[in-house]
């Protein structure tokens, strides 16, 4: 059974109020629409916004709620970079390339869509085999970062804009700035 890491608009609005609340943190009824809104009503998200250590954390105003969900996209001692930090490690412990990178946040930018070992290199100028390409996929799927498509060898990126998010922190710009030995 497949369970949505993320809440309807209605439910995550409920979540950001309820947290508030909780953690009797002030907010508006703008700014809960506002962090629900940023937070893609993930109920992880939201809670790590509202229980957040950034010094200029004030979430009843528009700049220190996006200023909050930076800090926590951004910032490597933040609670939510910790979480996802602890569980990219784990794979890059397996597969640390600019390549294997590369495919992840790929697949997370495009995961409304499938895609086979051969379209990915083609597609991101990989210089490794369709075959090693498959084994890194293989990896990916068994960490749960990604998951097999409708054929065995189709993949897609997971529906989850926050590791996107992250993923994106964490390498966008080293896989940006990689030349490959051409």
């Amino acid at each position: 059974m497949f369970l949505n890491p993320y809440l309807s608009p209605e439910d995550g609005l409920q979540t950001v109020y309820k947290y508030a609340e909780s953690y009797r943190e002030p907010i508006t009824n703008e700014s809960a629409l506002q962090i629900n809104r940023l937070c893609m009503s993930d109920p992880f998200f939201i809670s790590c916004v509202i229980q957040s250590d950034y010094e200029g954390r004030d979430l009843t105003t528009e700049e220190g709620v996006i200023g909050t969900v930076h800090h926590e996209i951004t910032f490597r001692k933040s609670e939510m970079q910790m979480t996802w930090g602890e569980y990219i490690e784990l794979l890059l412990k397996r597969i640390n390339t600019v390549s294997a990178k590369h495919i992840l946040l790929h697949l997370s930018k495009h995961s409304e869509r499938e895609w086979t070992p051969g379209e990915l290199r083609k597609e991101l100028g990989l210089e490794i085999s369709e075959k090693d390409i498959r084994e890194l996929l293989k990896t990916m799927v068994s960490a749960d970062l990604i998951c097999e498509g409708s054929s065995d060898i189709q993949y897609r990126g997971l529906s989850d804009g926050t590791l996107c998010l992250i993923l994106r922190n964490r390498f966008e710009d080293e896989i940006a700035t990689y030349q490959p030995n051409l």
